[in-house]
This record gives C-alpha cells, structure tokens and sequence, in this order.
C-alpha cells in the first residue's frame, strides 16, 4: 500500500468504524494525518503505535473545535498541536518513555 492508503486503513482500524460511519472530527482528524501532517508519518516505517497516539491527540483537539472561541472551539493554549513538533512536546501532553 502506499502512504495514503496505508495510513487511511491503519486510522480506519483504529477508529473501529467504517470510513462512511466517521464523525466530523474523525474526518477531520483523519484528513490532517494524511494530507496536513508536517511530519508526513508513514505505517509502513513501524510507526503504527506513535501514528495512533498521534491521531487520538488530534481527534481530541479536532472533537473539541481546536482554538478559538469564537470559532466554537474549547482549546484555551494550542502550543505545539498539529505542529511538526513530536507529540510530547504539545501543550500539556506528558510523556513517559515515549509513550503518552
């Protein structure tokens, strides 16, 4: 598979629904690790676990309105989300080990 599709269906499996049966924020969550990620993460690199942890980060952000008030959004500081930043350097994200 290449990066696209191997990406969609390792984010479709863990979503545990069909593509056609994903919220607005899983849409657009899904849609950001594809086509807006700086970091252009690819599954078939042995990722998967970092890719996920990633994606669930995003989906929250996403599911919350991302920033801005007036913009509907619950997100008070977005430091370093949906940045080329790794996961553990996001605001208020903590780590151990490299695992959230």
């Amino acid at each position: 598979l290449d990066r696209k599709d191997a990406l969609l269906s390792l984010l479709l499996q863990s979503s545990k629904v069909p593509s056609q049966s994903l919220s607005y924020a899983q849409y657009q969550a899904t849609m950001w690790m594809i086509q807006d990620d700086p970091l252009y993460l690819n599954p078939n690199t042995n990722q998967t676990q970092y890719i996920i942890e990633r994606y669930v980060l995003v989906l929250l952000y996403m599911s919350m309105g991302g920033i801005g008030k007036s913009n509907g959004g619950q997100w008070v500081n977005s430091a370093g989300f949906l940045s080329e930043l790794t996961t553990c350097d996001w605001m208020g994200v903590t780590c151990k080990e490299d695992d959230i």
